[in-house]
């Protein structure tokens, strides 16, 4: 048995507690030949891909013999917990990146309720998750450190470098607060522009769309995350939009916008020498939170390494990218563009890759598999497709 197998038993041998149903924990693969993740909790479940001996994993729920987990890299499924063995209080070997889901959520000393609130912080803030204490996540923000409940927390994928920033609890008189969490001025008038499109895809789980920009109005619409709309303009906080043969509003809390104009010559030209370049890493093995060449990639790793050599610094994070980019419809999409898709386990996006044309797209795929070629319209990447994005200048 090598060293590095024999360190894994001794970690999983140091187990204090194992998670019960619902906890959340911190789990290692035991299974020498690999553990198979699966879409539902059965053996005769599709397998989306297949876990390293010795990769951690979150547990976030155990039923009748399976984990339910969401890795490193923000996917999701469900193991068998025959070969995964779970801590409730374990670090991560490398932190992983999460996104808060609940409107404004404690940062606590403790992990319990009991515990004093250090910071509090909005909903779609990043934090840097490195582990699980008492089931409840250890997180760092900025110079704040302490515990989130993982209800309110989304693992989100590979940690990036930039830090959520606490919120202030104070509210202005003269702003009315969404009961989603967005803040407006309901005496502005939108404004619109007629120089170019902008589209804006749907950050929130379900998001109100108002038939004015204020609480007070009507709900005209419930989009779903990642939904796309147009947007026609913009009030102290809010958008008006369209959405099929429906207008109206959102809280710009929850609403990613970009400018969808027309790509300059210049722009096609270095998307076309990014695809090229990208794809000389045809091959390269897959590696949870990899970016570079040398250990391998995983998807927003490869993102994150191949526009780094051209100039572009992008967060380590399929969702962090997906924030940072100009979102585009798909009929715009140009070689150089990214394509997010989001099985269900992360905030915005769980995968990324970039797109080469003629519907196709490079990209670190997934365990076990190497950076490759799909295209957008096979039946899974089609399924799980949220929207496009691009960086390019």
């Amino acid at each position: 048995m090598s060293f590095f197998r024999r360190t894994v038993s001794a970690v999983v041998t140091a187990a204090l507690l194992l998670v019960p149903a619902n906890a959340v924990g911190i789990g290692t693969v035991t299974a020498e030949s690999g553990l198979k993740l699966r879409t539902e909790a059965s053996q005769d479940a599709q397998v989306v891909s297949v876990l390293d001996f010795g990769a951690q994993v979150t547990a976030v729920g155990l039923s009748n013999g399976w984990y339910r987990i969401a890795t490193a890299d923000g996917s999701g499924g469900y193991v068998s917990a025959d070969y995964l063995s779970v801590l409730q209080t374990a670090s991560y070997a490398s932190p992983i990146s999460g996104v808060i889901t609940g409107s404004v959520v404690n940062i606590r000393s403790t992990p319990d309720t009991s515990g004093a609130v250090v910071a509090q912080l909005q909903q779609g803030a990043e934090v840097t998750i490195t582990g699980v204490g008492s089931s409840w996540y250890m997180v760092t923000t900025g110079a704040v450190s302490g515990y989130v409940h993982p209800d309110y927390v989304e693992i989100d994928g590979e940690a990036s470098t930039g830090a959520a920033v606490p919120v202030d609890t104070t509210t202005d008189t003269n702003t009315a607060t969404d009961t989603s969490g967005g803040v407006m001025d309901a005496t502005e008038d939108a404004t619109t522009s007629d120089e170019q499109t902008q589209l804006g895809i749907v950050t929130g789980s379900v998001v109100n769309m108002r038939s004015g920009a204020g609480t007070s109005s009507s709900v005209v619409a419930k989009l779903n995350r990642g939904t796309e709309v147009t947007v026609t303009g913009e009030s102290g906080g809010w958008y008006a939009v369209t959405y099929g043969s429906q207008s109206g509003y959102i809280s710009g809390e929850y609403l990613r916008v970009g400018t969808a104009a027309a790509s300059s010559e210049e722009t096609i030209k270095l998307g076309e020498q990014i695809v090229e370049f990208a794809k000389q890493f045809l091959g390269t093995k897959y590696t949870y939170g990899g970016s570079s060449p040398s250990t391998g990639f995983d998807c927003s790793g490869f993102v994150y390494y191949v526009f780094g050599q051209f100039g572009y610094s992008l967060i380590h994070g399929a969702s962090g990218q997906m924030r940072e980019a100009d979102m585009v419809s798909k009929s715009e999409l140009t070689a150089g563009d990214l394509v997010f898709f989001n099985n269900g386990s992360a905030s915005l996006a769980s995968h990324v890759g970039i797109y080469i044309g003629d519907n196709q797209f490079i990209h670190a795929t997934s365990p076990g598999n190497p950076v490759s070629i799909d295209s957008l319209s096979d039946n899974y990447y089609n399924k799980y497709y949220v929207g496009s994005g691009r960086v390019l200048d």
